[in-house]
């Protein structure tokens, strides 16, 4: 399949203009979709014609006029096949909110994306998006997906002599270095933020030294130590329940011998 070249969209091309005065110009996410241009002029679009997948951004590079986006699809949660004919960039404007960037169309030439459960697929999606000479580029970025991208590189690396590991950058297919320092922190500031997620959705990864279970929870094993009924609840006579036992060969008078309401007490000889 084939896009050629990504367009300005009208209100993207007005907040290029006010990036070029000084505006930040913070990219937000890429979208695809399967929608057909027909005689719709694609610089009017405000959105995606038949938007069916959302895609967060991994990573941008910002260089000689241009930022390099790039992020990550996997058909695994989409619901229904489609063909993949649009694709497009959406960046926030102070003024208006989140808007329409830039946008292409493949027409004829769109790929076919089935269910998982015909095909699992999994591409890099990287784009060069214009932005000429503007100072304050950046882009909304998940952060629980970095160490996905470190790991990637990680993979066809290998490390030199001088400290750098080598890699082959999946967007360009050029090998390059980055100090392997980089990557250990990158990982290490992904894996504390997927850390702090899990953390935050589930509170408290570990269980408290002091907790309860219902009785049913237990089912098997053996206890690893005495453990008593308690004291309060044993008291009462008509409910039945666990109940601290005690034997010996120690005789027991009526009416003197201490004995605790609700403990169970045997003699033997």
């Amino acid at each position: 399949m084939s896009f050629g070249s990504l367009l300005f969209t009208t209100k993207g091309r007005a907040l290029q203009s006010k990036a070029l005065a000084g505006t930040q110009l913070n990219f937000t996410r890429m979208e695809m979709g399967s929608g057909s241009l027909g005689s719709t002029s694609q610089i009017t679009l405000n959105a995606l014609i038949e938007p069916q997948v959302s895609i967060e951004i991994s990573s941008i590079i910002v260089k000689s006029g241009t930022a390099a986006i790039r992020g990550n699809f996997t058909n695994e949660d989409i619901t229904s096949g489609f063909y993949w004919r649009e694709l497009g960039v959406y960046a926030t404007d102070p003024d208006l909110g989140e808007i329409l960037y830039c946008y292409a169309n493949a027409g004829s030439l769109a790929e076919y994306i089935p269910l998982q459960e015909s095909e699992l697929i999994e591409k890099v999606i990287s784009l060069s998006v214009i932005v000429g000479d503007v100072s304050n580029v950046s882009a909304t970025i998940d952060d629980s997906i970095l160490y996905i991208e470190a790991i990637s590189r990680l993979e066809s690396g290998t490390i030199d002599e001088t400290g750098y590991i080598v890699f082959l950058d999946q967007t360009d297919g050029i090998h390059k270095k980055t100090l392997l320092s980089s990557v250990a922190a990158l990982l290490k500031a992904s894996f504390d933020s997927l850390y702090s997620a899990i953390n935050h959705t589930h509170t408290g990864i570990y269980a408290a030294a002091t907790h309860t279970h219902a009785a049913s929870s237990v089912t098997a094993g053996t206890l690893g130590g005495q453990v008593n009924a308690n004291a309060t609840a044993q008291a009462t006579l008509t409910t039945a329940q666990v109940r601290d036992a005690y034997f010996g060969t120690t005789d027991m008078t009526a009416g003197s011998t201490s004995l605790t309401t609700g403990v169970l007490y045997g003699m033997y000889e």
